[in-house]
């Protein structure tokens, strides 16, 4: 019994997150932000779409997210893992400060001493870029802390 109300509980969680990250970028539009301030609106580092598997991971304009390896996502008693790859055009500077600049407004902090390492409550995020013929492969790991 105790797990059931649990469950919902979490899930409950996880749709008031949602819905009130929604409901503060309408605020934000409705407000008159700055197009620069709102994750994805800047044109030269925006969002094309969201990873699979991450509740609000997106992802860097031409990035795609990958089939294939699937992506992998598991719910534990200690958090959440997650695991899957994106491959898009561009160097790996250019996706790096495309996160470096939109995680901390998802509420991400950057881990001291690791540059492509971001933390978010009991969750830590792992960046791992790759050049693969022409284009970058990104690998994204997800762990409790």
């Amino acid at each position: 019994m105790m797990g059931s109300l649990r469950r919902t509980t979490d899930s409950g969680i996880r749709r008031i997150g949602r819905a009130g990250r929604a409901a503060a970028l309408a605020c934000a539009l409705w407000l008159g932000a700055t197009p620069a301030l709102l994750p994805g609106a800047n044109p030269a580092l925006g969002a094309d779409s969201f990873l699979k598997g991450f509740d609000d991971l997106p992802l860097p304009a031409g990035f795609s997210a990958l089939d294939d390896p699937p992506p992998t996502v598991f719910d534990s008693a200690y958090g959440r893992l997650a695991e899957a790859y994106a491959r898009g055009p561009g160097p790996a500077a250019k996706a790096r400060a495309f996160y470096a600049d939109t995680l901390p407004q998802l509420g991400w902090t950057a881990l001291p001493g690791d540059p492509l390492g971001f933390q978010r409550g009991n969750e830590r995020l792992r960046l791992d870029f790759t050049s693969q013929g022409g284009s970058l492969l990104i690998h994204f790991s997800l762990k409790p802390n």
